[in-house]
């Protein structure tokens, strides 16, 4: 099967290393790897150039700025009909490709991975417990897929017309509503995670 990651990126020098590499390490890898960077000038771009000039699943592209925008600009610029998403920030588990995308095997068009999260500290992690919700929570037949961890075939961008651009926040449930109301309903792939960075300060 074959499945692109796309990802939207500014200024993630912090982060952006681990995430490509949890990509290329997964147990079913990516045939390709496709990131936008909306205009990094902390170094995020040289840092994934050099994974592009190591790598040739790994394309880099010119991103409008925003995280609809530069998502966007990734999924039209992706090659493969199958898209996975995953936000700069986050760090794939092994499996989270594999997971994803062994739905679609079976006729699905979008699923929706999950997440946990991963702080610098205790303190971190725990007001990302707080903040979102965990597995045992969620009921399959009213979520909505979190951007940083969904799979979708492009029929369902396409449909939709792409994730709505010019928001700061809620880009992802925006999108959810309108797959949902074009007539999608996502498969939940529970084990499908990535660890995602709860922000610093947050008490």
């Amino acid at each position: 099967m074959n499945v692109s990651v796309v990802t939207p990126a500014l200024n993630e020098r912090a982060s952006i290393e681990a995430l490509v590499e949890s990509l290329l390490n997964q147990t079913v890898p990516p045939t390709e790897i496709v990131i936008a960077d909306g205009g990094s000038t902390d170094g995020t771009r040289e840092i994934l150039d050099s994974f592009a000039e190591s790598d040739p699943r790994v394309r880099v592209i010119d991103g409008p700025g925003g995280i609809s925008e530069n998502r966007n600009a990734a999924i039209a610029a992706a090659g493969h009909d199958i898209v996975a998403c995953i936000d700069a920030g986050c760090v794939a588990e092994p499996q989270w490709l594999e997971k994803i995308t062994a739905p679609f095997a079976h006729g699905e068009d979008w699923v929706s991975g999950f997440y946990v999260p991963r702080g610098s500290n205790l303190r971190s992690t725990c007001a990302g417990l707080v903040l979102m919700s965990v597995r045992e929570e969620i009921n399959p037949d009213f979520m909505t897929p979190p951007g940083a961890s969904q799979a979708f075939r492009k029929k369902v961008w396409n449909r939709v017309g792409g994730f709505p651009e010019g928001m700061a926040a809620a880009e992802d449930t925006l999108f959810g509503e309108r797959a949902k109301a074009a007539g999608y309903q996502p498969y939940f792939e529970g084990d499908a995670l990535i660890q995602w960075r709860p922000p610093e300060g947050v008490w």
